[in-house]
């Protein structure tokens, strides 16, 4: 089914018990689910066990509660969520770069800018190495290598 394997249950179901039972004076819900969506499965024995766990602290006089938390503060803790994709995609690519640096024998500290910096000297280098080799090779064969020599220049042996 499309709908499933969303992961869209986790976070509004606590929410939508609070309200049946506070705001509706519900004392039993009933769900139907389709024996072959494992994942709702299993999240309806979870939500049973945290109805059954709520309905035991509600007896004990020392337990202390939680509000619920606001619409405003659901929405900041879905978009940190949002973000946080990103930001971690970003940190393993970074982590990728460096870990190729270091089999070349390149170390680079920890940061996204320390990054940037040594992969920007890195890039020079390797330009210069590389125009280096054209023009020794240019110099003692005459050969100059494809895409080192900007197109339209001329370069002349010295004689």
């Amino acid at each position: 089914m499309p709908w499933w394997r969303q992961g869209d249950h986790a976070t509004g179901d606590a929410a939508f018990l609070t309200y049946c039972f506070d705001q509706l004076d519900a004392h039993r819900i009933e769900a139907r689910i389709e024996p072959e969506n494992i994942a709702s499965v299993r999240l309806a024995e979870r939500l049973d066990r945290d109805a059954e766990a709520i309905a035991e602290a509600a007896t004990r006089l020392t337990m202390r509660f939680v509000a619920l938390k606001s619409a405003e503060q659901l929405d900041m803790r879905s978009l940190y969520r949002v973000r946080d994709r990103p930001v971690g995609e970003r940190t393993a690519l970074m982590n990728r770069l460096r870990a190729v640096l270091v089999e070349r024998g390149i170390t680079v500290p920890q940061g996204r800018r320390k990054l940037e910096q040594h992969l920007a000297v890195i890039l020079v280098v390797a330009m210069a190495r590389r125009l280096l080799i054209a023009l020794w090779r240019f110099a003692t064969q005459g050969v100059v290598p494809e895409g080192v020599v900007p197109e339209g220049a001329v370069l002349k042996p010295v004689s």
